[in-house]
């Protein structure tokens, strides 16, 4: 799980991502489904996401991890 890091005793260090407005992310068929899903929500929380770009080859190698998140959001999105 994600925790924000604190360099003072208070937690109000900014998150370092927060002006982010285009996340890409590459190799995406190599990713678990849980943790895209993880990655989305930090960063839709944490910044001011506007566009998010998933790349990545549907005839490569499976994900290590349960899940093939681009391969799901292909079935979910063309289909």
């Amino acid at each position: 799980m994600w925790k924000k890091k604190c360099e003072a005793d208070d937690c109000s260090a900014p998150f370092a991502f927060a002006r982010v407005k285009i996340l890409v992310v590459d190799e995406c068929s190599l990713v678990a489904v849980q943790l895209i899903a993880r990655l989305l929500t930090i960063m839709t929380e944490q910044c001011d996401l506007e566009k998010v770009i998933l790349l990545g080859d549907l005839l490569q190698l499976p994900s290590i991890q349960p899940g093939e998140a681009l391969r799901l959001l292909q079935y979910l999105f063309l289909y």
